[in-house]
């Protein structure tokens, strides 16, 4: 058995064996899926409450500008008679697990997933 010691490129900070970039330019949830594949990457696929606060202190660190809000890579699917929740590459997620806001997911608002502090533009974030 043997322990390999994954790096990430320039500009990425990691945890564990995910690499995450903040992309400060505003897209729409489908622009920033395609920008994040250009670099190889998907957008951010948050699995645990570790992630979720990464994630958290990435966006919230000094010397980041007023965005407040961030797309993840989380978007509901409507099925025959339910929605599935699904990862941009591919994973399947629980809806029933997760760091929702109140009233949240709501599905018929829209189906895709963000992080925010605030209401302002939507960038997106790599993994």
């Amino acid at each position: 058995m043997s322990d390999i010691e994954q790096t990430c490129p320039e500009g990425w900070s990691r945890l564990g064996q995910k690499c995450f970039k903040e992309y400060h330019v505003e897209k729409s949830w489908p622009q920033a899926l395609r920008m994040c594949a250009r670099y190889g990457a998907h957008l951010a696929r948050i699995e645990t409450p570790r992630e979720n606060k990464f994630v958290a202190s990435l966006l919230s660190r000094p010397g980041r500008s007023s965005q407040h809000e961030t797309w993840i890579g989380l978007a509901s699917q409507q099925q025959a008679d339910d929605v599935a929740f699904v990862w941009s590459d591919g994973v399947p997620a629980s809806r029933y697990v997760g760091f929702w806001k109140e009233s949240q997911p709501n599905y018929k608002d829209g189906s895709c997933a963000l992080v925010s502090s605030s209401c302002e533009g939507r960038h997106p974030i790599a993994s």
